[in-house]
């Protein structure tokens, strides 16, 4: 299924708007189509767009390798986990600063993928469904937030090793 997610400058709302839609997401995967309103025209919001709605502290430089085009939605495990997919036309750019935005990364997210309580440990390199994944954990080994690069161009952030098993699946 499909729904559309209009961005706003409010970013706590869009956050709540995303954090419900997902939660309130039917039973598999759906996809969020984030736009925009220019005047009267409703039109998709690029992955420049829906980062700044989301106040991120991903480096500029980052923001240019990307794509336009990407995905956020919800996948069903247990409950219902938030997606993004990006595209980048730059891996080696993008795996860096993906690194360095790994500091503040659960903070820009959150609550879209879940407000975490410490004592939480850094990311850290780990293979799930015989991917390399980047991984962040809290103190109880419970995955937090994780990315990993299907090919690439293209990277996945979710929650946890079994929504990156399914989203694997989709492509």
């Amino acid at each position: 299924t499909q729904d559309k997610i209009l961005l706003t400058d409010d970013s706590d709302l869009l956050l709540t708007t995303l954090t419900e839609s997902v939660q309130n997401a039917k039973p598999g995967t759906t996809q969020f189509y984030p736009v925009v309103q220019d005047n009267a025209v409703e039109r998709p919001a690029t992955t420049e767009e829906f980062f700044a709605s989301l106040n991120t502290r991903l480096s500029d430089n980052a923001l240019r390798t990307l794509d336009d085009d990407f995905m956020i939605g919800s996948v069903t495990t247990s409950e219902n986990e938030p997606y993004l997919v990006l595209q980048s036309n730059d891996f080696d750019t993008l795996f860096s600063a993906l690194l360095a935005w790994e500091t503040t990364m659960r903070d820009d997210l959150a609550p879209l993928f879940g407000t975490v309580i410490p004592p939480v440990t850094p990311f850290t390199d780990t293979i799930a469904n015989n991917r390399s994944v980047r991984i962040l954990r809290a103190g109880d080994g419970k995955s937090l937030l994780l990315y990993s690069f299907i090919n690439q161009g293209t990277v996945v952030i979710t929650k946890s090793e079994e929504a990156l098993g399914i989203l694997l699946e989709k492509f």
